[in-house]
């Protein structure tokens, strides 16, 4: 599973490369960018940000949250198994900034230690399916562990080993999938109970 680690320290590092990116754009442009958020909203649902006051009582709140996060993440687990994991951590990062940032603007208050933590924990898990997916699009494909934002020369397309490829890539490296696949889960529950009862 060394593999695994490689591919989570690629994603994390392009992830912390699009958050700066981010953090500069609203630093350069605060207004500018806090108008982009407001006008485009409904990009915040691909990070699971949600609107609890409109959602009822705390059992709605945390089942729509914790059902809106695993489909995001899931997502990311896919586009990672498509070798985009490079690029979808920057876009991420990029994305994640923007909304922590541009917060003081749109909301006129200061970014606590709560949103801190709950921004960490939503993007630790979604880099680790990205990572994940990586992995296993990179066993199914051939392709060799790069820093490029989209992987090239891989020695198969992704298809080409097709569900048989999928299972033996799994059998093989069964541990190592689940404890992260666990890992993933696990951070998702706590980010749904987070969100829900303490944020």
């Amino acid at each position: 599973m060394k593999n695994l680690f490689k591919w989570i320290f690629i994603c994390a590092l392009w992830y912390i490369v699009g958050f700066l990116v981010g953090w500069i754009m609203v630093f350069l442009f605060p207004f500018t960018t806090s108008s982009l958020i407001i006008r485009y909203k409904w990009i915040q649902s691909l990070v699971g940000i949600r609107e609890a006051a409109r959602l009822g009582g705390e059992a709605n709140i945390f089942l729509t949250i914790l059902v809106g996060n695993t489909l995001s993440t899931a997502s990311f687990l896919v586009l990672g198994a498509l070798l985009l994991g490079s690029l979808i951590s920057f876009l991420l990062g990029i994305l994640i900034s923007l909304l922590l940032f541009t917060g003081p603007y749109r909301h006129g208050m200061s970014i606590n230690a709560s949103i801190v933590q709950l921004v960490a924990i939503e993007s630790l898990y979604r880099i680790l399916a990205t990572s994940l997916g990586m992995f296993v699009g990179a066993k199914l494909s051939g392709a060799s562990i790069s820093f490029k934002p989209v992987l090239v020369g891989s020695s198969q397309s992704w298809p080409a080993k097709g569900i048989s490829g999928l299972g033996q890539v799994c059998r093989e490296h069964k541990g190592g999938i689940i404890v992260a696949l666990l890992t993933i889960t696990l951070l998702i529950l706590y980010g749904a109970v987070f969100e829900t009862f303490f944020f």
